[in-house]
């Protein structure tokens, strides 16, 4: 509680220990989202796709955990993400359960290669996750 009290449109409110908690979840959530997106990519964009079907390296063996990760973080984030207006927090929620779903078939119908190398190589894979990239770019279009 910052003691503060704010005159709101409808109301006077204030910050308390728990929005600052909600917030620094959806910032880190954010944040490891990023960073397993970014590292995956550069991964994806370097790997040889001819070696990509030999899982023992080292790089391509880390795909699918930081897909995870990145799924997982987001899905935090959506949970966590202070947005009043109740229809669109839900709608960004299913869409990135849409995508997750989507990214689960696509891992175990197509397991002979990492998640996220599959869907760089196979254009049509993007109307299974394409849902939780939706998610990513509705919620942006809602911070401006």
């Amino acid at each position: 509680d910052t003691g503060v009290v704010y005159q709101g449109m409808y109301g006077p409110w204030q910050i308390e220990q728990e929005d600052i908690l909600e917030v620094w979840s959806y910032r880190i959530g954010l944040t490891a989202t990023v960073a397993a997106f970014i590292a995956a990519a550069a991964i994806c964009s370097t790997t040889n796709p001819a070696a990509a079907a030999n899982q023992d390296s080292l790089l391509t063996a880390a795909l699918n955990p930081l897909a995870l990760l990145g799924a997982g973080a987001f899905g935090i984030s959506l949970v966590q993400i202070h947005i009043y207006m109740s229809p669109v927090k839900r709608t960004l929620q299913l869409l990135w359960a849409l995508g997750v779903l989507g990214g689960c078939y696509l891992a175990v119908t197509h397991s002979d290669q990492p998640l996220p190398l599959f869907v760089a190589q196979q254009p049509w894979t993007i109307w299974c996750v394409g849902p939780a990239a939706a998610a990513a770019t509705g919620r942006l279009c809602t911070v401006a």
